[in-house]
Parts: structure tokens; C-alpha cells; sequence
């Protein structure tokens, strides 16, 4: 469609088809130099009082906005979104928070759009939480000051994981999920005093209390240890928390 442009007062406005009239607003998008999409919004629907986008949703919105807007497509999503994301995606479709668009060179493929609405509100919650430190990276502290540290929450270890991503390809943080559904990190400081004190000590298939005790540490700090040289190859666990080294 090729369409005309007006010029009046120093601005330059842009002739729509009459279809589009009806809208209050439109959102625009720039796909390269030279060439924009103009997307009409879904249908409103009457929102739930006080409804709000939850944490993870915003988590889900912002993953999707760091992804070039051509490369949007839901096939292409799925693939780099996991399973439990996936699923908040489709939830949030659902709920017309993210919206398909088809048409021009997405008609076969679609691309995900987000609403002006959405994108203000994901936009403050990010300047909000900017102003506001993260009190929950403080509880990082005892990985050193301890040397390990043990996680029940699987989001919260993915956090620990990317944040501290160089020191782990270093092999300065090694970590393991166990059997437990737990995932277990601790520090090569950690690792290296303690296989010295146990290469002595431990002769033979020992409690977690017991190698606790040779450590002089804790017994959840054996167990951190321990998981984390099954892994490596380095111990065995010959029954339910007993181990014995390689």
C-alpha cells in the first residue's frame, strides 16, 4: 500500500487506512533502516481490579525484549525459552499480555508484540528495581566467607550460576545438583583445604558426620563437598550419606 504523507505545523503526519481510525493509538516498530510496522492492538478486555504482571511475567517480557524483534518468532522462542518459561509464555498469551502478530513478512512465521500498556508497566519495573538494591545478592556472602553454600530453589541456583559465570568456567565455583533435587556450589578454596585434610584422614567409607568431623565443618558443608566430588568423578556414595574417595 502506498499511502501520503501531511505536513502542517512543522510536523509530518501519516495518511492510515479508514479501518484503522477506530484506534486511540497505534504501536510502531523499526525492523531495519528504512522499513517500520505499524501493529493495531488487540482487542481490550476488561482487566481484573488491581491486577498486576507478576515477577515472573516481567521475567518473560524482558527476556522477550532483548531479543531482536525479527528473531520474535514463536517457533524461535521455544526453542530458547525452557520448559517452565514456555509455559508462563503461553499463560501470558493467553491473557493478552503478549500478543501473536501475523502479517507482511511474519504472516507464515507470526511475531510475539508486546502493548504499549505492558511495556510502560515492564519499563517502570525495572527503574523500580534499579532504585531498590537486591537484598537477596547479600545472601551470596557465605559462598566465600563459608565456602559453600546449598540451594533448594532452582531459580535461585540459575541466578547464582550466571552471575558468578567467569569464576565457574575457571573452576574458581563448582557445583552439582544432587538426587535430593538440591543443588549444591562451593569454592575451590573450599575444595582444595579440604581434600587435603581428607586424603589423610579418610581411609574408608565414612558418615557425613564423620567426614563433618574430619573437616571440623559442618555437616551440611560435607555434604556440598561430597555431592559435588561425585560429580567430578572423585567420590562414591556407597549408600545413602555415606561416601568414600576415588
Amino acid at each position: 500500500m502506498h499511502t501520503g504523507l501531511i505536513k502542517k505545523g512543522g510536523k509530518t503526519y501519516i495518511r492510515l487506512p479508514d479501518e484503522l481510525s477506530e484506534f486511540e493509538s497505534l504501536e510502531v516498530f523499526k525492523l531495519r533502516e528504512g522499513y517500520y510496522l505499524i501493529s493495531a492492538p488487540p482487542a481490550k478486555q476488561k482487566e481484573k481490579s488491581g491486577e498486576k504482571i507478576s515477577e515472573d511475567e516481567m521475567s518473560i517480557i524482558g527476556r522477550l525484549m532483548s531479543i531482536k524483534f525479527e528473531k520474535r518468532n514463536p517457533a524461535y522462542i521455544s526453542k530458547m525459552f525452557t520448559k517452565k518459561e514456555n509455559e508462563i509464555l503461553g499463560r501470558m498469551i493467553k491473557q493478552k499480555i503478549v500478543n501473536v502478530f501475523y502479517g507482511r513478512k511474519y504472516k507464515k512465521t507470526g511475531v510475539y508484540t508486546i502493548s504499549d500498556r505492558v511495556f510502560e508497566a515492564w519499563k517502570k519495573h525495572n527503574t523500580e528495581k534499579t532504585k531498590k538494591p537486591d537484598r537477596r545478592e547479600e545472601n551470596y556472602s557465605p559462598l566465600f566467607s563459608n565456602g559453600y553454600m546449598i540451594f533448594e530453589n532452582e531459580d535461585e541456583a540459575k541466578k547464582v550460576s550466571e552471575k558468578f559465570k567467569i569464576l565457574m568456567q575457571k573452576k574458581q565455583i563448582m557445583g552439582t545438583r544432587g538426587f535430593d533435587e538440591k543443588f549444591y556450589i562451593i569454592t575451590q578454596g573450599f575444595y582444595l583445604a579440604n581434600m587435603k585434610i581428607l586424603k589423610t584422614k579418610l581411609k574408608e567409607p565414612s558418615t557425613i558426620q564423620e567426614i563433618a568431623g574430619a573437616m571440623n565443618n559442618s555437616e551440611e558443608g560435607a555434604l556440598a563437598l561430597f555431592r559435588v566430588l561425585c560429580e567430578k568423578g572423585e567420590a562414591i556414595e556407597n549408600r545413602k550419606d555415606v561416601f568414600s574417595l576415588v
